[in-house]
């Protein structure tokens, strides 16, 4: 009898544990809102390997989990790359910055890349490069200009009257960001949760569909998957006229519904423009990056310490992981697939500031919002 009562309480015992292993997985599989970091803009506004590992360290001891770099823009194209001719036989080593001779743009060595991916691994954090396109690509056009490859140039991009030079939505202009992509990624594969953002904000004005975007966004997104990378872009080109021929495993960083337009191109953009609720309800996974409370743009009025002081308080009493479009909060009923958030630290095109005044200027800036989003975790899930 004694045997019979072991043997059934040994049975009770693994069903019970079973129990608490499928629930552990299914609430593990199901947590939302637990992927959150910092987006530094380093194309505008360059920061030394020594600053960026600071940042890791910042977003380490606040429990956060990404640091993403905003590689690409009018000014700088900001790393190693043969394929536009920005390598270290072009450049000059001064100060622990790389610059190249012709054009003066600042840029990580892919080794130094690779050092700062290994750092950021023993702190729990993912680097995600961001190779923003089809706009924002000033730098790297310069760049190849400067090395003399003018055909390439024209056969790839054209000139938007609007945005400035952007690459062509076709198949050259595909093949050739896949493969600019694909050599800048090679530091960033081996990560945990390894991401590769595509960009994909302010490249049109236009609120018609854009069959030629969505064949671009799908092949150059394909090509990262095939890496074993998420590809992430902007919802800029999330139109509600196609938003189920768009990739789905695209994950989407949420910045603005009108891209700040007011009147009525805001009233336009609003009706064609995807909302983060209709790709919640599409199967997208989000991520909120709203630019009313998440951004901090660094210029002279948002460096004083009462200005820093009043975005913190502003962010902590009225952001929420929710708040998808300046103070909208609406039609958010499942919160599964909003992924996390980011705040978003942007250069000034026409001034650079001491690196040590941004770092220490924002860390309260980016401690807020760290806090909030650990409190809407623990809450939520």
């Amino acid at each position: 009898m004694g045997h019979k009562k072991t043997k059934l309480l040994s049975v009770v015992i693994i069903f019970l544990l079973t129990c608490i292993c499928i629930n552990t997985i299914a609430k593990a599989s199901t947590q939302s809102v637990n992927f959150n970091g910092v987006t530094l803009d380093v194309a505008r506004q360059h920061y030394s390997t020594a600053t960026l590992r600071q940042f890791i360290d910042i977003i380490h001891q606040d429990n956060g989990q990404f640091l993403q770099l905003h590689l690409t823009d009018s000014n700088d194209f900001g790393i190693e790359n043969s394929l536009v001719g920005q390598t270290k036989s072009r450049a000059q080593f001064h100060d622990g910055t790389w610059e190249n001779k012709k054009t003066k743009q600042k840029f990580y060595s892919l080794n130094q890349m690779n050092n700062l991916v290994n750092y950021a691994k023993k702190k729990n954090v993912t680097i995600i490069p961001e190779v923003d396109t089809p706009a924002h690509v000033g730098g790297l056009i310069k760049d190849m200009q400067a090395e003399n490859m003018n055909k390439t140039v024209t056969n790839i991009s054209y000139n938007n009257s609007y945005y400035g030079r952007e690459i062509k939505l076709n198949s050259t202009g595909a093949n050739f960001v896949i493969h600019l992509d694909q050599m800048v990624a090679k530091p960033f594969i081996n990560q945990n949760n390894a991401r590769f953002h595509l960009g994909g904000d302010e490249f049109s004005n236009s609120n018609k569909p854009n069959s030629a975007y969505v064949y671009y966004l799908n092949t150059t997104s394909k090509a990262i998957s095939k890496m074993n990378m998420i590809p992430e872009a902007w919802n800029d080109g999330f139109l509600n006229s196609e938003v189920n021929q768009i990739n789905k495993n695209i994950h989407i960083t949420y910045w603005n519904w009108t891209g700040d337009e007011t009147g009525k191109a805001a009233n336009q953009r609003r009706k064609s423009r995807a909302s983060l609720p209709t790709l919640l309800k599409s199967g997208y996974k989000v991520l909120n990056y709203n630019d009313y409370y998440l951004y901090f743009i660094l210029n002279k009025t948002n460096l004083k310490t009462k200005n820093i002081k009043y975005m913190s308080s502003d962010m902590k009493s009225n952001w929420n992981p929710k708040m998808w479009n300046n103070d909208n909060t609406s039609h958010i009923k499942n919160i599964t697939n909003i992924e996390g958030s980011s705040v978003s630290i942007w250069g000034d095109p026409s001034h650079t500031f001491p690196q040590k005044q941004v770092l220490n200027s924002s860390t309260k800036f980016i401690n807020t919002f760290f806090k909030i989003c650990n409190e809407f975790t623990q809450k939520n899930n």
